[in-house]
């Protein structure tokens, strides 16, 4: 599971700017402007690494907790980390970051060192400068934050 704290956009990024470049990132993008800050709040799963070959996978899940009231489950809303194959003993767990930018400066700064043989050079998405704009007006999403 991959936990931290929920906040905006804005929020996350102010906070960012405030630590420094010398500070790790565990920032994940989430529907409607928010972010999950995985840096002070989080769990090991802030620690697996990005492989373009990657054995894990990310789904969002809702999970009844039973613990409510009789009447009505809460819903708890996590982001789950799956296996997508066997894995070896000692082998490092890795996902996809599926991050996209509009940067060209930022994809070229993004290397990745995965090794696999199906490795892009960069663990990063180019997305040239408008493409990830246009997409998100044409699929927005709404989530609300209770």
């Amino acid at each position: 599971e991959y936990v931290g704290e929920v906040m905006s956009s804005k929020a996350a990024m102010a906070r960012f700017a405030q630590a420094g470049s010398s500070q790790m990132s565990y920032l994940m993008q989430l529907p409607g402007g928010y972010v999950l800050d995985s840096s002070r709040k989080g769990n090991l799963g802030k620690f697996l690494n990005h492989s373009c070959a990657p054995n894990c996978q990310t789904v969002g899940v809702a999970v009844a907790d039973q613990s409510g009231s009789s009447h009505e489950p809460l819903t708890k809303l996590s982001i789950a980390q799956y296996t997508t194959r066997h894995i070896a003993h000692g082998e490092e767990l890795c996902w996809n970051y599926s991050c996209v930018t509009e940067s060209e400066k930022e994809y070229r700064a993004a290397i990745c060192l995965c090794s696999s043989t199906t490795c892009k050079g960069a663990f990063l998405d180019y997305a040239g400068s408008s493409a990830f704009t246009v997409s998100l007006f044409l699929f927005p999403f709404q989530w609300q934050l209770e």
